[in-house]
């Protein structure tokens, strides 16, 4: 009782000071605790608002949203799991043409024709896109029919842009994977497992590793894997937008297209690793053409990929002596041009042969 004739006649005490200063006051009734331990907190700070006229300020942030938080729909994730496995064995059959093409000497010919390296293989990229490019036509018509909502509507452009990305990375991945082989039977035999490995394994580890309530470590392996695994990143980027549209769904959020491009989605990083692997492949590509068009003694020991036996020190030291004596032959001209590239591979095989007095220390070329 004590307490509530303490506090009734404070606020009585309160409105006759308001009254006699401000007759155009406003009387708040409000609500306490009568414990002794929140009666006096609350009644004050209902006092300080009256008399100070404290303004409250609210602050709204976006809601944390962790993997615990989405509802998962696994019949999403498989299917982005089926158009990699589905859409990742096309390009995979590019190297057996490009393979055949060697196995049957007709790259050979074709440049001792005269044609370029750059129109032997924009001829055969215009060709490969053209194709593959049906296959995904089809995968949008399905996607429309089939009222997959994840990936349509306003993720239909970031999808859209995973695709022209997937296509060219691919594409060359298959040209340079085709270096790795010489017979066309066994690059049939393996490449199209490999690339289908190469995958949807990283995709598997990534969606397991995010469901396990770890985002950020799910989120840096993507990134590694988009950087260093072309396959991966179709059905890498396809599952960060169907993140997105989970995200979305969780917080009752309507999206819109430009939001799959928001620094929060993760996926502008994604195209950007994607177009800085593009630009790779390509230098790989023209490199190993460069590595193609140097004499056999020194491509053999520049390409990184299974070439025949060893080289002969007797090929070494008539390509030495043609520079030294400043023939115009191609091979000499070669070697004039590249001598740092005989440095760095030859130095060993050339003081071997010194050492074992097979021939003359003279022929070398000079550095």
């Amino acid at each position: 009782m004590s307490q509530c004739f303490f506090v009734c006649l404070l606020v009585y005490l309160l409105s006759d000071v308001l009254k006699k200063t401000n007759d155009n006051y406003s009387f708040d009734i409000f609500r306490y605790n009568t414990t002794d331990i929140h009666a006096l907190p609350a009644y004050f700070n209902k006092v300080d608002e009256i008399l100070l006229s404290i303004s409250i300020s609210v602050i709204s942030e976006p809601y944390e949203v962790s993997a615990a938080n989405l509802k998962f729909d696994s019949n999403v994730f498989n299917l982005i799991l089926l158009i990699g496995i589905g859409l990742s064995v096309i390009p995979a059959g590019y190297a057996v043409d490009i393979v055949k093409d060697k196995h049957l000497r007709m790259k050979q010919m074709l440049f001792i024709s005269g044609v370029p390296a750059s129109a032997y293989y924009a001829g055969f990229l215009v060709c490969n896109l053209a194709m593959m490019s049906l296959p995904f036509i089809l995968m949008f018509i399905l996607l429309y029919t089939s009222h997959v909502t994840p990936l349509l509507g306003p993720a239909f452009p970031a999808v859209l842009l995973t695709v022209l990305l997937y296509m060219p990375l691919s594409t060359l991945t298959s040209y340079i994977a085709g270096s790795l082989f010489d017979n066309p039977d066994t690059c049939q035999q393996t490449w199209p497992f490999i690339q289908n490995m190469l995958a949807f394994v990283p995709f598997i580890v990534v969606g397991i590793i995010d469901g396990s309530g770890l985002p950020r470590t799910a989120l840096m392996i993507h990134y590694v894997f988009c950087a260093v695994d072309p396959p991966y990143f179709l059905l890498g980027a396809l599952y960060y937008i169907y993140r997105v549209y989970l995200v979305a769904q969780d917080g009752s959020e309507e999206l819109k297209p430009a939001d799959y491009f928001h620094s929060d989605t993760h996926l502008t990083p994604t195209f950007f690793i994607g177009g800085v692997l593009l630009l790779v492949l390509f230098s790989v590509l023209v490199l190993l053409e460069y590595i193609r068009s140097l004499p056999s003694c020194l491509r053999k020991k520049l390409s990184v990929f299974p070439v025949g036996s060893a080289v002969d020190e007797d090929v070494i030291r008539a390509a030495a002596k043609a520079a030294e004596r400043n023939d115009d032959t191609p091979a000499a001209i070669q070697v004039r041009q590249f001598s740092f590239l005989f440095l760095f591979f030859y130095k060993k095989k050339i003081n071997k042969v010194r050492r074992e007095g097979r021939g003359n220390p003279s022929l070398a070329p000079h550095y």
